[in-house]
């Protein structure tokens, strides 16, 4: 379980319809900066916040970003959040990494001895 802003979700990364979500979000969110360059500073806020919002929404739901963030449009909330998401989804990998490390042919080699 996943907790934002004391909001608990649902996050399983092992799922498959999950992962793909995932995946199509951070497709989305590579190259932000870029697309920033340019805007003003209250622009460019509003734009990386909508872009966080839409990876809660898709994710976890439409609505929820009004349930995590309220009202604001803070960036810093905005980061903290997205951060927390991405930890999350490297831990799962990770976990997931070392279950499968415990059958790779070379431990089994070197059981066999």
């Amino acid at each position: 379980m996943l907790k934002i802003n004391g909001v608990e979700l649902e996050f399983d990364l092992l799922d498959a319809n999950t992962a793909e979500k995932y995946d199509e979000c951070m497709k989305e969110m590579q190259g932000i900066k870029d697309k920033v360059d340019g805007m003003s500073v209250g622009e460019s806020i509003r734009y990386q916040c909508n872009a966080v919002f839409d990876v809660f929404n898709n994710l976890f739901g439409e609505g929820i970003d009004k349930k995590i963030f309220g009202d604001k449009v803070h960036l810093g909330k905005c980061l903290d959040a997205f951060e927390c998401l991405v930890t999350e989804a490297n831990k799962q990998a990770e976990d997931t990494s070392k279950k499968y490390s415990k059958y790779s042919p070379n431990r089994a080699a070197r059981r066999g001895k």
